[in-house]
C-alpha cells in the first residue's frame, strides 16, 4: 500500500495554525519587563525559533538494496532517499505541485541520530518489467527532490510573513508600554 506525501493541509495552514497563531499568542504574553529589556529583532528570533517547523533536508543520492527473491522468478526491488526533518512536513501540499503527488511504501522517521528514510519497494516478476519499474522508481524520487524543495520555499515565505508582521506587533506594543526603548527595534 502506498502513501501520497506533500498532500494533505497546505504549508500556509499548517504555517499559521503552528507558528502564526502561536506567535501571537506569545506577543501578547510577552511581560513587559522583557519587552522594554530586549530588542524588536530579539523577540521576533526566539519566537520564530522556539515555533519554527525546521526544513526538510534530503539527501539527493538514491539508495539501492540488494533484490531478494521473491518466489519463483519474481524478485524484490528496494531503494530509498534519506530525510532529516520532522515527517509532518512531508504531509505539507506546497503552492506549487503537481496533479499527482509523489507516492512512496513506507517512511521510517529518523531516530537514534540515523535519518529517516522514504522507501519505494516493488516486486517484478519478469525482467522485462525491470526497466518500466526502475523509470517509475526514478521518477518518484525525483518528485519528491522538487516538493522538498517547494514546501521549502514556502516555509521560508510564510516565516519572512510571520517575522515582519511579528516586527509590526512587537514594535507596536513597545511604543505604547516602553517609552524609553521605543527607538530601539534592533535592526
Amino acid at each position: 500500500m502506498t502513501q501520497e506525501l506533500f498532500s494533505e493541509t497546505t504549508v500556509q495552514e499548517h504555517y499559521d495554525r503552528t507558528v502564526a497563531q502561536q506567535s501571537e499568542r506569545r506577543v501578547f504574553n510577552i511581560p513587559e519587563e522583557d519587552l522594554c529589556a530586549k530588542t524588536v529583532k530579539q523577540h521576533v528570533d526566539s519566537i520564530i525559533t522556539m515555533y519554527c517547523p525546521g526544513r526538510l533536508l534530503l539527501d539527493p543520492e538514491v539508495y539501492t538494496a540488494a533484490p531478494e527473491a521473491a518466489g519463483g522468478d519474481a524478485f524484490r526491488l528496494r531503494r530509498w532517499m534519506e530525510f532529516t526533518g520532522s515527517v509532518r512536513l512531508l504531509r505539507l501540499r506546497p503552492r506549487q505541485r503537481y496533479s499527482n503527488a509523489p507516492r512512496v511504501d513506507r517512511i521510517l522517521p529518523a531516530s537514534a541520530g540515523k535519518a529517516g528514510q522514504l522507501v519505494i519497494e516493488r516486486t517484478v516478476r519478469v525482467r522485462e518489467e525491470m526497466q518500466e519499474t526502475e523509470k517509475y522508481i526514478a521518477r518518484q524520487f525525483e518528485m519528491i527532490r522538487e516538493y522538498v524543495d517547494w514546501v521549502n520555499t514556502d516555509l521560508e515565505y510564510y516565516e519572512q510573513s510571520t517575522r515582519n508582521w511579528l516586527w509590526s506587533l512587537i514594535e507596536s506594543k513597545r511604543r505604547r508600554l516602553c517609552p524609553d526603548a521605543a527607538h530601539s527595534s534592533g535592526d
